[in-house]
């Protein structure tokens, strides 16, 4: 019988301001297995309208995924359908993750602008 292969995605505050950090993400890390399904929570309280989500990993460095304005996605740089967000607010973006593979291994960040 097998165990399964247990599955790593890292994550971390990426602050936008100095000691006045006001970006997080929820949680910090996420262990789970191969096939399981992932969800990332990126809350800012700057008052800012655009959020983004990067991913950054050992082969590509970091690459920006999605960027979203007033609850409007705007690019969508993802190549993979497993990879989708949502913004029910402009304080808030969410990032699913379906079907997690061992290549989708990497620092996941997010980050807000005005």
């Amino acid at each position: 019988m097998s165990t399964g292969f247990l599955y790593f995605v890292t994550c971390c505050f990426l602050w936008t301001v100095p000691l006045d950090a006001g970006v997080t993400q929820i949680p910090r890390n996420v262990i789970t297995r191969t096939g399981q399904n992932a969800k990332l929570r990126c809350k800012q309280n700057l008052g800012h309208n655009t959020m983004f989500w990067y991913r950054q990993d050992s082969k590509m460095g970091l690459q920006m995924m999605f960027y979203y304005n007033n609850k409007q996605l705007i690019e969508n740089a993802t190549v993979s359908y497993r990879f989708s967000p949502d913004s029910s607010e402009n304080s808030l973006l969410d990032l699913y993750i379906t079907s997690l593979k061992p290549e989708d291994t990497a620092m996941y960040l997010c980050a807000s602008s005005q």
